[in-house]
């Protein structure tokens, strides 16, 4: 993940969006009060679209997919309640993409999906990027 978020840190810096990019944002202000993960980016498009942004090795760890699910169920939650005041977005930035012949690429793909979390491979991050960039305060 240490290399994948060097890479993503490089893109939001040529693409000239770093300063506006929060690095490990903290979720407790969105699950938990005590919750430790930390999302590895975040992101304002307007006053109440705010979008996280976590990288994950599936090649070694693939329950980080479950557990990055997990958090933004948690933060949709508390985003429907009106207690936080935004409606949020997710991608998740893998380090391989899905073959749809892998019945654990399928599931993971579902997964992420039945949980509004948009995945992007590590290779397609920069095309992602420069869309994002025109959209962000």
């Amino acid at each position: 993940r240490d290399q994948m978020r060097n890479y993503m840190d490089q893109i939001f810096r040529q693409a000239g969006i770093w300063t506006r990019i929060e690095k490990s944002a903290p979720v407790s202000a969105y699950t938990l009060d005590e919750d430790p993960m930390l999302i590895d980016y975040s992101y304002w498009r307007n006053d109440k679209k705010r979008g996280f942004v976590q990288t994950i090795a599936l090649s070694s760890r693939p329950d980080d997919a479950k557990l990055f699910a997990y958090t933004a169920k948690k933060i949709q939650e508390k985003a429907s309640e009106a207690r936080i005041g935004i409606s949020p977005e997710f991608a998740a930035i893998t380090d391989i993409g899905f073959r749809p012949e892998n019945q654990n690429h399928s599931f993971l793909a579902k997964m992420l999906g039945n949980h509004g979390i948009e995945h992007i491979p590590l290779e397609g991050a920069a095309v992602w990027v420069a869309r994002l960039r025109p959209m962000l305060q």
